[in-house]
């Protein structure tokens, strides 16, 4: 499978069980002439079978190379991002890594049995990225365990290895050319921001800017019950250029969350006014 082909899939698949996405894309084609990805993001655990050793395999055969590795020691995460080698317009891959040994022995063992009830014909494939949840009849009572422990864990629980969240690079739009327009056309069309900005001053901090949207809830279906979730977001970027007059390409380390709550207008409003 080409790299092309295995992208429009995994959108293709985000796009059609992540109605949020759909729509912002929808009322974004009314704006700008198209969408350009700008990377997708996955998560997983450090147990051997589905570390990103594994889970970046596909990519690999597809031409993709590492490219980065990244650290967040407040959140026990590790990351790294891949790009292709030849084709500069494919959108960049992001894979982050929970590391389960900082974490109780329950929550270990809960990924150890998930992991290993994986059929074997699906790890190292690229059908992995197209499993909802690879394992098998899975329980609100144990997502509430992993989510008491680990949001990020509970996530992967539900979700599988779809991909978590895809971001929008807006450096080409002509109308909506700030993250700051584009919060407010989406506040216009009953959507909201959450800014994120980088934990740690860096000279490089202002190389990228992150909005994503406000997380919304899904019906979930569990042995035990339907419940509601929160669905994976889509991010807004954009990526600044360098000294060099090239564009950075990297990710930030410790990139948290600016405010628990979405922007309110007036703040949106503030920003807009910087902007110009």
């Amino acid at each position: 499978m080409t790299h092309i082909d295995l992208i429009n899939r995994i959108t293709n698949l985000y796009e059609s069980t992540n109605p949020v996405f759909k729509s912002v894309l929808n009322i974004l084609e009314k704006q700008e002439e198209n969408n350009i990805i700008d990377h997708l993001s996955y998560r997983t655990f450090d147990f051997p079978t589905i570390s990103i050793d594994v889970l970046a395999v596909p990519f690999i055969e597809a031409g993709y190379k590492e490219v980065k590795r990244y650290k967040y020691e407040n959140k026990e995460i590790t990351a790294r991002h891949y790009a292709h080698l030849t084709d500069e317009s494919a959108p960049l891959i992001y894979f982050s890594e929970l590391s389960t040994y900082k974490f109780s022995k329950s929550l270990q063992a809960i990924v150890k049995k998930m992991a290993n009830t994986i059929p074997i014909n699906i790890l190292c494939s690229e059908k992995i990225f197209f499993t909802p949840s690879p394992w098998e009849n899975i329980q609100h009572s144990i997502y509430e365990q992993l989510k008491s422990e680990s949001e990020y864990a509970a996530g992967i629980y539900v979700n599988g290895f779809m991909a978590h969240h895809i971001g929008i690079r807006i450096n080409h739009f002509k109308k909506l050319d700030t993250l700051s327009k584009i919060c407010a056309f989406l506040k216009e069309n009953k959507f909201s921001c959450i800014p994120k900005k980088h934990a740690q001053q860096s000279h490089i901090i202002s190389m990228i800017e992150i909005v994503m949207l406000e997380l919304r809830n899904k019906n979930k279906t569990f042995l035990d019950g339907v419940f509601d979730i929160p669905t994976p977001y889509p991010e807004f970027v954009k990526r600044n250029y360098m000294e060099d007059n090239k564009m950075f390409l990297e990710f930030l380390p410790n990139l948290s969350f600016q405010k628990p709550e979405p922007m309110s207008l007036e703040q949106i409003n503030q920003l807009i006014l910087e902007d110009n």
